[in-house]
């Protein structure tokens, strides 16, 4: 029950239909609630048809095209109100209470539009109509994803999806069917009143949302509907699970504020939300500015468009268009996951530019080669019932089809009785002509002219839909279920969908209107202009939201959630997933959330719900900081206590601890083995954060014994690389020593003065590498001792300074005051239960990765020059020093530092 809608795969198609054969009461409620996405693509599509019929009953229908597009687009905007008021609706009175009001709104609506003696009284039908859409579009899959197992949830919930594209299909076969019946539209219109009457009745027998009647302290009742869903021995559990995920919820809206206002208020104030909304909101404006639902409502208009003049033909050939649709939905399902979100928008949108760039050129070569309007063939249906502009015109001999029926709504074209090409009459619209034409053999033309093109226009339509289906047709709706954080989800999945609905009533509201100031061919390609702002928007605003979904397996394919703050290991660690596809990564900043604080890590874990976290976050600094704020680094047990306590709490699946090497004794064997730790006394000049990494071990190691819960802890030696800390007293060794010599430069000193004797070794590690580590651990380790890792080759500090001396170019001199703080000795590692991982260093000093096998250590042979190639540093204080081949050239900027070689 809890857990969200997640996308069915085949395994769950199959377990779903092991789960509904032993307990089919199951399908029952899904196929009931599921009525609600057959009405909404019933909707949709019995308008397209109906609304041929429509015109032809009513006149100002057939001369007013705003009012043919207001009658299609006022269910849309019902539906936007509908929508809005749905979400209140289910809260304050429950699922059950809201799908039967949307179904009265249907059958009255039904009701209304099918004994309709005007059109304004089909569109107060229409309203009704929608109304209803918009409740039950949100509500139906809701009430499925409630009362359905978690482990089948996503398959019954695509069942809404599938009776959704049955629902268009089926109205297309519906408008067929009535196409030669008296009252044809009325038929159309009235029988949508069927199905909403029969879910009403099954609904009437059918429970309340489990979830929503536990969150009215309703839990008997919730009880009893779940012991009818699960197995006796699964109740309990789910009991637990709905009880959890009801009080996260309470504290996420405690926490986002209790008003709509508050909510969209906070979400927009929180960078990273926003930006996923910049995405969200894209993908479904890009989704109707492609102009599909000009396909969906208008789609046997379109066919007139291209030259099909009957209403009939134009029904048989719109059933294409909706065949095809469910064909494309079934390709999303097959190579969504497979390909990507992104990757299928964007082929998906260049597909659809393609089409309607085509499309185009068809309708406009359609109307360059109309047939032409012949002055015999108009007068023979006499000069009265001759169209008035076309007898006033200056110039009639240069009159075509398409000329004539863009001159005035008054005007029709009658084709020639012997061939459609030849010459046709223009003529005016009225009841009589029209069935004067009829009555010799002719078709009569309003919304297109006879055209060779028309059998290429249709097909291209088809591959129309066929490129936006897979894609751009499915993908937004993946996107905005999985970009948001939890806590922002509702909300900002609401504004997505109202910026989708709004688009689609522009669009539903103003395509014929287009059609006759553009023309066909100008709409299309007004619609392949903004695929194209659309196709940019993609590119820049949207990321791949592939892999959010974990496989319990014994390789980790992706990480959903992932934590990290400490600011050189975050970076390093958030580029290497995303550069491996993950995108999906929680980041907070100290001023986000202070990991010291117990509520607030508490609140955090409660909201997010993580799965894999990576615990790089702490108070670190040199000998300099460790000696004069010992109490600021003891505090890294607070951070860690809270931090592991809550993720073990709130069921992360795996924590990865990231330790020091300084948690070894002052005087370790060497090369350093994990096996040394606590086997003697600690350097004294960083003992209190090496005691505070020493318990995040233990506590690693403890839950693992008491819990079995899957948290590891890994060791890396001394790391450099981008974003590290120059400051003058605080920082590590390298940095410190970079900073130093560069400001000696710049200021014209005689002398470098750097602490202690320089004769200590240092093994350092580039912060790509422990990138890379950090995956392979996460993938492939889970055990209970900790793991080194390091690059397997030292370096003296006195080399190191030499080293960076020469490289800045300071021509002073190297003096060493031995009687301040001594570093640490070498710290050499050796890894003992790091297996079969192969570095391909990114080392910078000339060193090596040491590759672990089972316990024995060898050098790989990938040996990199030192500092060969180009240095890019940027200094606290603003500096920027880069250096290629020796010279040295200084600027000024600000942040951090970087290196390239």
């Amino acid at each position: 029950m809890e857990g969200g809608v997640v996308k069915p795969n085949k395994t769950e198609f199959s377990e779903c239909f092991r789960t509904i054969w032993h307990t089919p009461y199951i399908m029952l409620l899904a196929l009931s609630a599921g009525i609600g996405g057959l009405l909404f693509g019933y909707d949709t599509g019995v308008i397209s048809g109906a609304s041929l019929y429509i015109r032809d009953d009513f006149r100002d229908v057939e001369r007013h095209t705003w009012l043919q597009e207001t009658i299609v687009s006022t269910a849309v905007a019902g539906a936007i109100v509908g929508a809005a008021f749905g979400g209140w609706m289910n809260d304050k009175f429950g699922r059950k209470k809201s799908i039967l009001f949307a179904d009265l709104l249907f059958i009255v609506g039904s009701v209304v539009m099918a004994l309709a003696p005007n059109p304004w009284v089909i569109i107060v039908g229409r309203l009704f109509v929608g109304l209803g859409v918009g409740i039950v579009s949100m509500t139906s899959p809701l009430y499925i994803s409630e009362a359905s197992p978690a482990r089948i949830r996503g398959a019954l919930v695509s069942t809404n999806g599938l009776l959704l594209t049955g629902g268009q299909f089926l109205s297309y076969l519906i408008n067929l069917a009535f196409a030669k019946t008296p009252g044809t539209w009325r038929w159309m219109l009235g029988i949508a009143g069927v199905p909403p009457l029969v879910q009403f009745i099954l609904m009437c027998f059918l429970p309340e949302s489990p979830r929503w009647l536990y969150r009215q302290d309703r839990i008997k009742e919730a009880r009893v509907i779940l012991e009818k869903i699960y197995p006796a021995n699964e109740v309990e559990e789910e009991m637990k699970a709905l009880q959890s995920s009801i009080e996260t919820e309470k504290i996420t809206e405690g926490s986002a504020g209790e008003g709509a206002f508050s909510k969209v208020k906070s979400a927009w104030g929180n960078k990273v939300v926003r930006r996923g909304l910049y995405a969200g909101i894209t993908v479904q404006v890009a989704q109707q500015f492609v102009g599909i639902n000009t396909v969906m409502y208008y789609s046997p208009t379109i066919v007139q468009l291209a030259g099909f003049a009957s209403n009939r033909t134009a029904l048989a050939l719109s059933l294409i268009t909706t065949g095809l649709n469910a064909v494309g939905t079934v390709l999303s399902m097959l190579f969504v996951d497979r390909f990507g979100r992104r990757r299928l928008m964007i082929i998906s949108m260049m597909g659809i530019i393609a089409c309607l760039i085509v499309l185009g050129f068809m309708f406009f070569q359609a109307s360059v080669h109309a047939p032409p309007v012949s002055i015999l063939e108009s007068n023979h249906f006499g000069v009265n019932n001759t169209c008035l502009d076309f007898r006033t015109s200056p110039e009639p001999a240069s009159w075509n089809c398409m000329t004539c029926l863009r001159a005035s709504s008054h005007c029709a074209f009658c084709a020639n009785g012997e061939n459609i090409y030849n010459p046709g009459a223009c003529l005016t619209v009225d009841t009589v002509t029209r069935s004067t034409c009829g009555a010799q053999h002719r078709t009569w033309y309003t919304y297109g002219c006879p055209s060779k093109f028309g059998i290429f226009t249709v097909l291209l339509l088809g591959l129309y839909i066929l490129s936006y289906a897979p894609g751009i047709g499915t993908v937004p709706w993946i996107v905005n279920s999985e970009i948001y954080p939890l806590r922002y989800r509702g909300t900002c999945g609401g504004m997505a969908a109202v910026a989708n609905w709004v688009s689609n009533l522009i669009i539903s509201e103003t395509f014929l209107t287009l059609t006759e100031v553009l023309g066909s061919a100008g709409t299309f390609l007004l619609f392949a202009g903004f695929s194209t702002v659309g196709l940019v928007a993609i590119f820049f605003l949207v990321p791949e939201t592939k892999g959010l979904q974990f496989e319990e397996e014994k390789r980790l394919r992706a990480i959903e959630k992932s934590y990290s703050t400490q600011r050189r290991e975050e970076a390093t660690v958030v580029r290497r997933l995303q550069n491996v596809g993950y995108t999906n990564l929680i980041l907070r900043s100290h001023t986000e959330l202070d990991l010291t604080n117990q509520a607030g890590v508490k609140t955090f874990f409660s909201i997010e719900k993580p799965q894999y976290v990576i615990l790089a976050a702490a108070k670190v600094g040199g000998i300099h900081a460790n000696s004069t704020y010992p109490a600021d680094f003891i505090v890294n047990l607070q951070i860690q206590t809270n931090v592991i306590d809550y993720a073990y709490r709130d069921g992360v699946k795996k924590l990865l601890f990231l330790g020091s090497s300084c948690i070894y004794p002052k005087h370790a064997p060497q090369p350093i083995p994990e096996s040394a730790l606590l086997t003697g006394p600690l350097e004294p000049t960083n003992e209190w954060y090496a005691v505070a990494k020493i318990a995040g071990i233990k506590m690693c190691q403890a839950y693992r014994i008491q819990y079995k819960w899957d948290a590891i802890s890994a060791m890396p030696t001394n790391l450099y690389g981008p974003n590290d800390k120059f400051h003058p007293e605080n920082s590590h060794v390298f940095p410190a020593l970079m900073r130093r010599f560069h400001e000696a430069k710049v200021t014209g000193a005689k002398e470098v003065v750097v602490w202690g004797t320089g004769s200590p070794l240092r093994e350092f590690l580039h912060v790509d590498d422990l990138a890379d580590s950090v995956v392979f651990l996460l993938e492939n380790y889970s055990g209970l001792e900790h793991v080194n890792v390091g690059s397997g080759k030292e370096v003296s500090i006195k080399e190191l300074a030499e080293l960076v001396k020469e490289v800045v170019g300071f021509e002073g001199e190297l003096v060493w005051d031995s009687q301040s703080p001594m570093e640490l000795q070498g710290s050499l590692w050796i890894a003992q239960h790091l297996l079969n991982w192969v570095g391909n260093p990114r080392s910078h000093l000339g060193m090596v990765s040491l590759v672990h096998t089972n316990g024995i250590s060898t050098m790989s042979s990938n040996k990199i020059s030192p500092f060969k190639g180009e240095i890019q540093l940027e200094l606290e204080n603003g500096s920027v020093m880069s250096d290629r081949a020796g010279s040295l050239e200084l600027e000024w900027s600000v942040g951090t530092f970087s290196w390239r070689c």
